[in-house]
């Protein structure tokens, strides 16, 4: 009709979406389609859970087991090494230990009794630790026979540890404060000498003639020190040529040896043939 208003459209509502929707705090699953290659005995569903990344879940689990593996296998393997080393250490030095004092039987000479010695010890056997008082007089006794600067680590080595380094270094400080003996501090080190002011002092006569009996020690260890290496090059050379025993063996072959070639040379002597040497 003419003059009529035309009627309004009324709000058509959108569409319900019925797709569950995730949960935000859920971690997201991706879906892969299999691929049309693979094997369809394999039983598989071709749904494969794989983290954000696009790695399958399964796999990074593997992979950390795999590392965690190599990586206990690689600790082991480290320590075993150090304790190889170790033994190999301990070996060298008992070895070393053995050497020296076979050439001290063989030449005769007596250790330096200043030079801090390592004493052969058994591993195995418990090791017993020195009281405050023990350490005390031994690192006493010891720092005046040797009358020459120490460190606390040289002590340590000395007694073989069995003294803690922080008794050692209260001891030492203890015999300074008592002046029996004296501290330079170099740094952060410390080295520590028997103070000389203990010593008895000699008279210049009596240097004279302990310079005398030192001149004449030396000489007779340099005379001892040449007739050592004479013999040592003799019984070197000796080492190198033929054993009594080789000798006769030798012998005994080369006899065995014309016996045969003489035999062979008869039917030529026989037959009167001239043998051309």
């Amino acid at each position: 009709m003419p003059g009529r208003k035309p009627k309004a459209k009324e709000p058509v509502a959108p569409a319900k979406d019925d797709t569950p929707q995730e949960s935000p705090n859920k971690p997201a699953v991706f879906k892969i389609d299999k691929r049309p290659d693979e094997d369809e005995d394999k039983g598989t569903s071709g749904e494969v859970e794989t983290e954000e990344n696009g790695t399958p879940a399964k796999k990074l689990r593997k992979g950390n087991d795999d590392k965690n593996v190599a990586d206990a296998k690689r600790s082991t393997e480290k320590s075993d090494m150090e304790e190889t080393k170790e033994g190999e250490e301990e070996e060298a030095q008992e070895e070393e230990q053995e050497e020296e004092e076979e050439e001290e039987e063989e030449t005769g000479a007596t250790a330096d009794p200043t030079k801090p010695r390592k004493v052969r010890v058994d591993h195995n056997a418990p090791k017993v630790m020195m009281s405050d008082k023990e350490a005390e007089t031994e690192i006493a006794e010891f720092m005046e026979k040797a009358n020459r600067p120490y460190s606390v680590q040289n002590i340590l080595d000395h007694f073989q540890q069995r003294i803690k380094k922080l008794q050692c270094q209260r001891i030492m400080d203890d015999l300074t404060g008592a002046q029996i003996l004296s501290c330079k501090e170099y740094g952060k080190a410390k080295i520590y000498l028997v103070n000389q002011d203990l010593f008895q002092t000699v008279t210049p006569d009596e240097l004279a003639v302990l310079d005398e009996q030192i001149r004449l020690k030396k000489e007779a260890y340099d005379e001892l020190a040449t007739q050592v290496k004479e013999l040592q090059g003799k019984v070197k050379d000796a080492s190198a040529g033929l054993t009594n025993s080789e000798i006769e063996s030798d012998i005994a072959q080369l006899k065995k040896d014309v016996a045969s070639l003489t035999k062979q040379m008869e039917p030529f002597r026989q037959a009167g043939r001239k043998i051309i040497t």
